[in-house]
């Protein structure tokens, strides 16, 4: 057999496969159910191998069609430091800047403002109650939180009534907010999230979350940008399959199970007043890790911790004051 030649044949045959499938992730129709992808049980069970084989368990179902999806337009509403800080912590809160960082004080109770409007709250252990803003203490479970019940581990269904209440007290949650998930985080904490609809996808990136423990809430997160609009036409995404063996590399270093693989839109939170969010699959982890891969591409958007940044860079000593306490 003339060996080079049939290689070169077979380089042709899967650029033209690439070629074709490219055409069709790219340019097909815009309209709303145009190259609807639909994942045949076959693909399915061969992802499910691929994944085990790997160290990674599948314990959620798999969406079998990818409708196309645009682009997201996103607005902003610029952040009132202070009326953010009185919002979470009541009136009479001091507030202080740390470059372009705003850090809010009252009593046990403490927040972190970026300057794109992500809010993150933790409640202080009682031994810190007297540090000043610019010095405040690693985070720990207090009791006395306004959520709090008497102790005891909260189940899944007392955390999300607990969490929802916390947000009550807060102002409420963003535009459209309903509940997305709980997961348990370990020590007889829940993790509650809760984001928001738009177009029948979720967009991930408006969300508010509440880590519940036995007194309450113990820490929170919230950003609220606004879902405005679709941007261009629909185009074609990558089937939930594709993702999936495209966050391989991200889940085999975690002995990964996968509990909840769904398709919406994502973007970082930015300071500015509009950009645009990404459709995405998430897949969600049962450690509560959350990875977010680009539908189109199938890069890698964003990756959460079990809750965004841990508060570490919030809470730990911070520099010294630039401003007045407003």
């Amino acid at each position: 057999m003339d060996w080079p030649r049939a290689k070169n044949i077979l380089i042709i045959a899967f650029l033209g496969v690439n070629l074709l499938l490219g055409y069709r992730l790219w340019a097909g129709p815009a309209t709303p159910n145009a190259s609807l992808y639909r994942v045949t049980a076959r693909e399915v069970r061969e992802v499910t191998a691929q994944l085990r084989e790997r160290g990674v368990v599948l314990a959620a179902e798999i969406p079998r069609r990818a409708r196309p999806l645009p682009l997201l337009t996103v607005s902003n509403p610029q952040p009132d430091p202070a009326a953010l800080a009185a919002r979470f912590l009541g009136a009479g809160a001091k507030v202080v800047a740390q470059g372009e960082v705003w850090v809010g004080r009252k009593g046990q109770e403490a927040v972190v403002i970026y300057p794109g409007g992500e809010v993150f709250y933790r409640r202080l252990p009682a031994s810190s109650a007297g540090a000043a803003p610019g010095s405040l203490a690693p985070a720990g479970a207090a009791a006395g939180s306004p959520a709090a019940t008497g102790g005891g581990e909260p189940d899944a269904t007392r955390a999300v009534q607990l969490a929802r209440e916390f947000w009550a007290q807060r102002g409420g949650l963003p535009a459209g907010g309903e509940l997305d998930y709980r997961t348990p985080v370990g020590g007889g904490r829940y993790l509650v999230v809760f984001t928001c609809k738009t177009a029948g996808h979720r967009f991930f990136g408006s969300r508010a979350m509440a880590l519940v423990g036995p007194h309450g809430v113990e820490e929170a997160y919230a950003a609220w940008p606004v879902p405005e609009k679709p941007s261009g036409s629909a185009r074609p995404i990558l089937p939930a399959t594709e993702a999936l063996v495209r966050a391989v590399p991200f889940l085999v270093k975690k002995g990964a199970v996968v509990v909840q693989v769904e398709a919406g839109f994502y973007s970082p939170v930015y300071d500015a007043r509009e950009w645009e969010a990404v459709p995405v699959w998430r897949v969600r982890l049962g450690s509560g890790t959350v990875l977010y891969v680009n539908a189109y591409t199938g890069e890698l958007e964003g990756l959460d911790q079990p809750y965004p940044r841990q508060g570490q860079e919030m809470f730990g000593p911070l520099q010294k004051q630039t401003s007045q306490a407003r």
